[in-house]
């Protein structure tokens, strides 16, 4: 009877162990439909938390994250230590935008992979999405100490310092993403707003500069430099930055069009300063520094 009861065991392993290669050659195809209904019937056979974790990989893969957190869901209550486990739901909770409700799994990730580096940080972009500086500060500040090469955990803790009131430490930390990174859009932004905000003028100009010596012909880093002249009363240069920033595709949003209004209005091309101004006077009728420019170009031609 013994032997019998062995034999059993033996052929529902061979045949679980062939379902579950099925399954896999399956998801590797991405034939996901077949292979959720392959897994649906070993789980009516066999519920188990791996079932249901691979349950919730395919349907991640088929984009359908409310499914995909119920099945994470099931294969915790089977595994509740399993971080791998607990990092797909946190995952597809944030996907879905449920920062809250990810909070804790990704702690408990963390607390059971205290050094996994790449739990730390997907912990600490969550904090950041909860608006919680300090912690998620504290955390990216761990893995800084731990790995200072990685430049995508570098730009999240240079953001954190910067929310956190660490001027200094945010400037250096985004001049070294720049550095490691020079495709990084958004950083020569940050870094420049952040000299600017300590009134380093001329270091702001050069991180702007830079940014368009690496992307030639883009409006936005035109826009900034001319802002940034036309706040140093700098207005033939900045005329002339704000007239590439509109060759560039730049949007002609009111404020952009009043700073260049004034601009051509100081540079002595009152005319062209008039039919900008009143661009800008027909948008918003009462501006005053509008119709004040505009009724001193008016005054310089004597009209």
């Amino acid at each position: 009877m013994k032997m019998i009861y062995l034999v059993a065991f033996f052929l529902a392993f061979q045949l679980s162990t062939f379902s579950q290669e099925k399954i896999d050659l399956l998801i590797l195809n991405k034939k996901y439909e077949e292979a959720l209904l392959q897994i649906d019937r070993q789980i009516q056979k066999y519920p188990e938390g791996p079932l249901y974790f691979k349950k919730g990989l395919v349907l991640n893969s088929m984009q359908k994250f409310q499914e995909a957190v119920s099945a994470f869901s099931l294969a915790l209550e089977y595994e509740p230590e399993n971080s791998d486990m607990l990092l797909e739901l946190a995952d597809a909770l944030t996907t879905l935008g449920n920062y809250h409700e990810a909070n804790p799994f990704y702690e408990k990730a963390v607390r059971l992979q205290p050094r996994n580096l790449t739990t730390n940080a997907k912990l600490g972009k969550n904090y950041i999405q909860l608006n919680k500086y300090p912690k998620a500060y504290a955390v990216f500040e761990k893995i800084f100490q731990l790995d200072s090469t990685n430049t995508f955990w570098n730009k999240q803790f240079a953001f954190c310092a910067h929310q956190t009131g660490k001027t200094a430490q945010a400037i250096d930390l985004y001049e070294s993403v720049i550095e490691t990174n020079p495709g990084d859009y958004s950083s020569y932004f940050n870094l420049a707003r952040l000299y600017q905000q300590t009134e380093k003028f001329g270091q702001a100009l050069g991180v702007i500069e830079k940014g368009i010596e690496n992307f030639p012909g883009v409006a936005g880093f035109y826009e900034q430099k001319a802002n940034q002249l036309f706040g140093n009363k700098q207005y033939g240069e900045a005329r002339e930055v704000y007239e590439k920033y509109f060759i560039a595709g730049g949007d002609s949003i009111y404020k952009v069009l009043l700073n260049y209004g004034i601009s051509l209005y100081f540079s002595g091309e009152e005319n062209k300063a008039i039919e900008v101004l009143d661009i800008c006077t027909s948008q918003v009728t009462n501006d005053p520094f509008a119709l004040f420019y505009l009724s001193l170009s008016y005054k310089k031609l004597a009209q």
